[in-house]
């Protein structure tokens, strides 16, 4: 009987959602003329019915096993604002890339930019998992801390620039659509880039929060205490948007990035290429500093991680700058 007062509610919800979702993307359609690739619906439907079944765990549940052990009730409706960063991803996902396709962009360019994504992101978590972290060990105990540090995160850095920009180097010498790209392509290809990673942090950050909800005993004990639970960063607004913002600026940086390298092949200047891996260095070895000296990963305070976030913000900004300069310069 429990069973049956569980599913049916889900089976009402997941119904609902579906075809929220599937009016969603008729509504997108119409609206911007476009016809959304299968495997997007896909995902987008996938996502509703994902949404779905949380909320309908979260009005059934009514404390978690652990929290039940300490006399601690802890609502899982409490952490339904941590879907928040996920979604906002997401969002951050969608937004550019139905713009620019709107714009006129090629599908096809844009899709192409997700394949270099994938294609430098495989190749990093291959190196890593191969020759990372002996490299850091090494250069940690080998080397005096005025050294092994700098030099750490210039090497996390270099990992970047030789692997993303290296492999957009190469889809555009080896694909015509690239080196034949309209400026609005150009911008297509980077997007593409960049708002991929977005959808794929996105995703990740909502199958986490999926699993607190579906598997309340996999919380970790600070969301388990009463005090921490109030201060912690799911129900602290701000907070819940540094990963959107820190995706918006990653979006910018991974598109001007991909113009500099696009430009570098069409107008045979390759300092251009030069300047895009420079550049694209320069950005993960600060993130490297941050995550190695700053434990910047495990901040809970706000004001820490947007201090650590104006860094990128400033960033996006010269990124923004640089994609209007080099406009002018070729495409005006």
């Amino acid at each position: 009987m429990n069973n049956v007062k569980k599913f049916v509610p889900m089976l009402v919800a997941v119904i609902i959602f579906s075809v929220a979702a599937r009016l969603l993307i008729r509504f997108v359609e119409n609206t911007f003329n476009l016809d959304i690739d299968p495997l997007v619906r896909i995902l987008i439907i996938g996502l509703s019915v994902v949404i779905a079944i949380s909320i309908v765990n979260v009005k059934l549940a009514k404390k978690t096993k652990e929290g039940a052990k300490n006399g601690i009730k802890i609502s899982r409706f409490s952490l339904i604002p941590g879907l928040i960063p996920g979604i906002g991803m997401l969002i951050v996902a969608a937004v550019p890339t139905l713009w620019i396709l709107n714009l006129g962009a090629e599908w096809s360019v844009v899709r192409l930019g997700t394949f270099a994504w994938a294609a430098s992101v495989a190749l990093k978590i291959a190196w890593a998992v191969l020759a990372h972290k002996p490299i850091l060990n090494f250069l940690k105990t080998k080397l005096p801390t005025k050294l092994s540090g700098p030099i750490s995160w210039s090497y996390i850095g270099l990992l970047t620039g030789i692997f993303e920009c290296g492999i957009a180097l190469v889809f555009v010498l080896k694909f015509n659509i690239l080196y034949q790209a309209t400026w609005i392509d150009i911008l297509a290809f980077g997007i593409g880039f960049g708002a991929f990673e977005a959808f794929a942090v996105g995703v990740v950050s909502l199958s986490q929060i999926g699993q607190y909800l579906l598997r309340p005993e996999s919380i970790p004990e600070k969301y388990r205490k009463e005090k921490e639970e109030e201060e912690s960063t799911l129900n602290n607004l701000s907070m819940l948007l540094v990963g959107p913002v820190e995706r918006v600026s990653t979006l910018l940086i991974h598109v001007f990035s991909n113009v500099l390298i696009i430009l570098a092949v069409q107008q045979n200047i390759y300092l251009l290429f030069w300047l895009s891996f420079g550049f694209k260095t320069l950005v993960d070895g600060i993130a490297g500093w941050l995550t190695l000296e700053k434990d910047a990963e495990n901040v809970t305070k706000a004001s820490q991680a947007w201090a650590h976030q104006a860094i990128f913000i400033v960033l996006g900004l010269i990124s923004v700058a640089g994609i209007v300069l080099l406009q002018k310069i070729w495409y005006s």
